[in-house]
């Protein structure tokens, strides 16, 4: 491997058996290489002449060769001479000015026979034309030299896209607008049918009517402080967790469709932040009244949130009550002490 090495006119590599050679940032005018090379990678300027007779074997070649534009005339029959020179390839890797320079000279390949009759994949890099490499073409000449005598090669040149012209990024910005606002639209038609959904009357009803045996167990419970006996607490017990499992149904339904309400209210406040301002406000301008319902909705269903927690904590605690209870050894409530409230039970311990 040869690298950086200063100006050589001529390198005469004494290496018989030497297969791979590479050679970057080395300019050369000759490259006196063994016979029996099979692969080849060379950064440099073009040389005057490569290596005269001397590739019969090579495998693997790629080629990458400063040239500078406009191509002249003299800089063509270089790289020409060049090419000929690795006829042998079979794998061939070019930078694309030598795509770019053949191409400004098809009168110099037209009676040129491709020297390449074993060529299977014939490969263009562009990744060193950063600005313009989209706006390379490979004239008919060019490629009749490179491809003609092996037809069946694979041939790859991928360039990049041209960069977009402002009536294409004008319609970009409309097409992402427009998409924009087709989202919100449809999270906004998903929010009001959740909406619906949760107002369901009948839903609400089942629940108020779930309440009942749930509050008749508490009031029996209240009524029997310090005087319930174990078989009382038993079937309390037996009776709260029978009309608690259809509460507990219907309240974690209840729970799924409020964080669903409020997950699409965050996600469609997350896609009003993130427009522009100027489009954010005509949006928030035609659903200024579902906005406004939003945030009301917002607190009572952060409310209702904080009541179906406190249900099931309600549930836990006089479950532990009852079961104490039934377990007891007296026969009375004397052994604990519970209080009640407004919502529930406050508290409890045992004396």
């Amino acid at each position: 491997m040869l690298i950086d090495g200063r100006r050589s006119f001529v390198i005469n590599l004494v290496a018989p058996q030497l297969e791979h050679l590479t050679i970057i940032n080395c300019s050369i005018d000759y490259l006196n290489a063994p016979p029996g090379l099979s692969s080849l990678c060379y950064t440099g300027d073009l040389p005057q002449q490569f290596s005269k007779d001397r590739f019969h074997s090579l495998n693997k070649v790629s080629i990458c060769c400063y040239m500078y534009r406009p191509y002249k005339e003299k800089v063509a029959r270089k790289a020409i001479k060049m090419l000929q020179e690795l006829h042998s390839a079979r794998y061939l890797t070019l930078n694309v000015d030598f795509v770019e320079c053949l191409s400004s000279h098809p009168d110099l390949l037209m009676h040129r026979p491709s020297p390449f009759s074993n060529l299977i994949c014939l490969a263009i890099d562009s990744s060193l034309r950063i600005n313009d490499a989209y706006k390379v073409k490979m004239s008919t000449e060019a490629r009749n030299f490179f491809l003609e005598n092996s037809p069946n090669a694979t041939f790859i040149m991928e360039l990049p896209e041209p960069p977009p012209t402002k009536t294409m990024k004008q319609k970009e910005a409309r097409a992402k607008k427009a998409k924009r606002a087709a989202e919100i639209a449809s999270h906004m038609t998903e929010f009001q049918a959740l909406m619906l959904d949760h107002e369901n009357v009948e839903r609400k009803q089942a629940k108020e009517k779930a309440k009942v045996p749930f509050e008749k167990v508490m009031a029996e419970m209240k009524a029997q402080v310090g005087k319930m006996h174990t078989e009382t607490a038993k079937r309390l017990m037996e009776e709260f967790k029978i009309c608690v499992e259809e509460l507990r149904v219907l309240v974690k339904e209840e729970k799924a469709e409020i964080n669903a309400i409020i997950s699409k209210e965050a996600l469609i406040r997350s896609l009003l932040e993130n427009m522009p301002k100027r489009e954010r406000t005509v949006v928030e301008t035609c659903y200024s009244q579902q906005l406004v319902e939003t945030e009301a909705l917002h607190v009572r269903l952060a409310s209702e949130f904080v009541a179906s927690e406190g249900i099931f904590f309600r549930e836990k605690l006089l479950t532990c009550i009852l079961e104490h209870l039934a377990s007891s050894s007296s026969t009375t409530t004397r052994g604990v002490v519970v209080s009640f409230g407004f919502a529930g039970i406050i508290c409890t311990r045992v004396v």
